[in-house]
């Protein structure tokens, strides 16, 4: 199977000998090449502002998500503090029961 060739473009850039140096010693304690370890670098920039809104919706989500549960908490314990009475359903449908077969004997 022949292998994808995906168009690149050369370019030559100017950087301080110490920040080369610094990418380099990253590339290898990741196990890059040094322009592997430029790409992965420059595309994370590009990702950053993507990061940052998704952490602040996810954060955002997580607010309201942990203010329901305290909601629910607090009425579920109330409920159990304080029981509504039956609306009767039940009740009625005993005693239907019971008189029934109380004729039939």
């Amino acid at each position: 199977m022949a292998e994808k060739i995906r168009p690149t473009v050369q370019v030559k850039v100017r950087m301080p000998i110490a920040f080369h140096n610094k990418l380099f010693r990253e590339a290898r304690r990741s196990g890059q090449t040094l322009n592997g370890e430029i790409m992965k670098r420059l595309e994370q920039s590009f990702l950053e502002p993507f990061k940052e809104v998704a952490e602040r919706n996810l954060m955002e989500a997580s607010d309201k998500f942990s203010e329901l549960i305290r909601h629910v908490v607090r009425e579920t314990l109330e409920e159990l503090k304080h029981p509504q009475p039956d609306d009767g359903e039940d009740d009625n449908e005993a005693t239907d029961t019971e008189s029934k077969d109380d004729g039939q004997h």
